[in-house]
């Protein structure tokens, strides 16, 4: 389906893998739905690639704006982690930080898989790849990689600068589409996740109660 407002924040990282069981633990009962307090910030995805080298994790936040991360309720949370969060910090690399304004969203259904692609240019023609069967959503988004980030250094403007989204109702099907869809668009860095948790602000409800992390 297409995404809800006019931006989209993608993340991409690894963690320790002694703490992977945590980190998914606090994704879902912290993280996110902490993410989601803040005015703006509409929906909160995270994929996972089990079998990857790197960027292992993949997570989508669905934004009015991209002023929503330069707003007081988001910067407040990043410059004053909760304690959980701070301890989660070092164990995190291969840490990649993409805002974007969302440029093209077509779909009618969320898929349960995703592959995404960071192109230097902004790929042409998309909507041809609705031609493969199992594609259910394609998202494009223009990158804005001035601003530094904790986890992350101020990257300037080198690097891949647009985010393609594909969502598909077959991950096996869409793994075996990748080389056809680069094609397509004229190359890029490729990865296909499955979909482990979803939670829009209107689930959220109340703000979220602390949660007491495991003893370590």
């Amino acid at each position: 389906m297409s995404l809800k407002g006019t931006a989209f924040l993608a993340l991409w990282n690894d963690i320790a893998a002694a703490r992977d069981a945590e980190y998914n633990l606090w994704h879902t009962r912290e993280h996110v739905p902490e993410r989601l307090s803040v005015p703006g910030i509409l929906t909160g995805k995270r994929y996972v690639d089990r079998d990857a080298v790197s960027h292992r994790y993949f997570t989508l936040y669905e934004l009015d704006s991209l002023a929503v991360l330069s707003s007081p309720a988001y910067t407040r949370l990043v410059d004053n982690p909760t304690p959980w969060s701070r301890a989660m910090r070092p164990s995190f690399s291969n840490f990649l930080r993409y805002p974007c304004t969302t440029t093209l969203s077509l779909g009618q259904s969320l898929g349960g898989a995703l592959a995404t692609f960071r192109c230097g240019t902004a790929p042409l023609h998309i909507e041809r790849l609705f031609d493969i069967e199992t594609v259910t959503g394609l998202h494009l988004g223009e990158a804005d990689l001035s601003q530094p980030f904790p986890l992350q250094q101020a990257t300037g403007e080198k690097g891949p600068r647009h985010v393609l989204l594909v969502e598909a109702n077959d991950h096996a099907a869409l793994r075996t589409a990748v080389p056809t869809i680069l094609k397509t668009i004229g190359g890029g860095e490729a990865q296909v996740y499955a979909l482990a948790s979803a939670l829009t602000k209107d689930e959220l409800g109340d703000p979220p109660a602390p949660f007491t992390p495991p003893h370590r």
